[in-house]
């Protein structure tokens, strides 16, 4: 059977699309919308894909350096999402494994607001340990630190 989630390369459109979806609809994991998508694009040390299904962008998932051999992890997506369950979380470990091995980085730290249960949960089956660090938020809010070793 024919995996309904496909991936792509990422470009700045698809992070629109997903951005301009109500805040309600949308999942966030250490990601910093003020940052520029084309940050992502230009810089040397940052990997995205975006995850689609027929055709549309419903998940951007990507990595940019922050130390030498280590990295952050975002992830940005739909509410729409949740219907793809494993399928989802496989499509997210491969890119997780895919550009950790390719710009060598050996640790990935996630951040994840404190009221995001969903995604601290989601975040913990994907191989994220939850440390006793938080960090402040733009907003006012705290993010848990995650850590993920890459195999």
């Amino acid at each position: 059977m024919k995996d309904s989630l496909q991936y792509k390369e990422f470009e700045i459109e698809d992070y629109l699309q997903i951005e301009a979806r109500p805040e309600s609809n949308v999942v966030k994991l250490g990601f910093d919308r003020e940052k520029e998508g084309d940050f992502i694009l230009n810089h040397p040390q940052s990997r995205a894909m975006t995850i689609t299904y027929e055709d549309r962008p419903v998940a951007i998932i990507g990595l940019f350096q922050m130390y030498d051999n280590v990295a952050e992890a975002w992830v940005l997506c739909s509410e729409e999402i949740k219907k793809f369950g494993k399928e989802f979380s496989l499509k997210c470990l491969w890119c997780l494994h895919h550009y950790s091995k390719e710009l060598g980085f050996h640790t990935v730290v996630g951040r994840v607001r404190e009221d995001f249960e969903l995604a601290q949960s989601w975040t913990e089956r994907m191989g994220f340990v939850p440390t006793d660090k938080t960090v402040d938020n733009p907003d006012g809010t705290k993010s848990i630190l995650y850590l993920w070793r890459c195999e």
